[in-house]
């Protein structure tokens, strides 16, 4: 490990000690009530800002992480993670794989719905460090994998059922048009132009939420009917509307976001509310407005 990052978690340590002792995590100081602030102070000042930078990108996508409580539950976390690191490097190299063994563990669970017991994979490790050797990884990774794609297959069928399941039943109870087994749809008000198709260039208007909370869905206000960088649900969605269109879709967390879709806390029959508000096309003549068309033309793979 880096010598500054050995010095920054010797610090760290120091801090959250004083944090603790201050009682619970408590709204902070800005570097400038700190007072003499050394060189090392301001390094790990900047460096904590950074990951509460990553805090904020992550919450973007998880309303419970903005929350209060949320936010304490975090800031608990660290400490806790703060007081583990001690000066033996082989344990604090186990602590690191321990935090991230869970963590995985955890998410295994919600992606698969698979209990897993923790001591497992400590009887797994106790008896493969104490051979000389481990067994051939190929052959490990094969059996490992082989698992992994059986339960990996067994959920997508399990989640398919039952998104598809709940999303007829919610259309029936909203009396919507089926566009197909995956997305309903109901018009709100009229377009005047034509029915859009592959290739069109169309500005949209897009609002995506689950139970009335809103959930962001990067897609350019200028978009390309059937690009590559639009959820295929979006690009059949338009495919369905005209010009100047307002129309409300449905389809399920699971087939708008695949197994993503727990790590945003939905659940995969969760049902997923589009409303989509078609402009003006702007078929321009080839090569006019390509540049400024692509500039905005990102990957919004969801």
């Amino acid at each position: 490990m880096n010598s500054i990052f050995l010095r920054i978690a010797a610090a760290s340590t120091a801090l959250a000690a004083m944090m603790c002792s201050c009682g619970g995590t408590g709204v902070g100081k800005s570097l400038d009530e700190i007072s003499d602030a050394t060189s090392g102070d301001s390094l790990l000042y900047y460096y904590g800002q950074l990951h509460a930078v990553h805090f904020w990108d992550e919450s973007a996508s998880d309303s419970t992480l903005i929350s209060e409580q949320g936010r304490e539950s975090y800031l608990r976390g660290i400490e806790a993670g703060l007081k583990g690191i001690g000066n033996d490097e082989h344990y604090n190299a186990g602590l690191i794989a321990g935090l991230e063994i869970a963590r995985n563990i955890q998410q295994f669970r919600q992606d698969y719905g698979v209990e897993l017991n923790p001591e497992i994979i400590m009887e797994s490790l106790r008896y493969s460090l104490n051979e000389d050797s481990i067994e051939d990884e190929e052959d490990i990774s094969m059996h490992f994998y082989e698992i992994l794609t059986r339960l990996s297959n067994q959920k997508d069928s399990s989640d398919r059922t039952a998104s598809e399941q709940a999303l007829a039943e919610a259309a029936k109870s909203q009396n919507m048009q089926k566009v197909h087994t995956l997305l309903y749809r109901k018009l709100e008000s009229e377009g005047s132009g034509n029915i859009l198709k592959d290739g069109d260039r169309v500005n949209v208007d897009m609002k995506v939420s689950c139970k009335g909370h809103d959930i962001a869905v990067p897609i350019p206000k200028e978009t390309k009917v059937g690009s590559p960088y639009t959820n295929a649900l979006i690009n059949e969605a338009l495919l369905s509307m005209k010009e100047g269109e307002t129309t409300l879709f449905i389809t399920s967390a699971y087939s708008l976001f695949g197994r993503k879709c727990t790590q945003m806390h939905l659940i995969p029959s969760d049902i997923i509310s589009i409303r989509i508000t078609t402009g003006s096309l702007d078929n321009s003549l080839p090569g006019s407005g390509k540049n400024n068309y692509e500039s905005q033309d990102t990957p919004a793979a969801l």
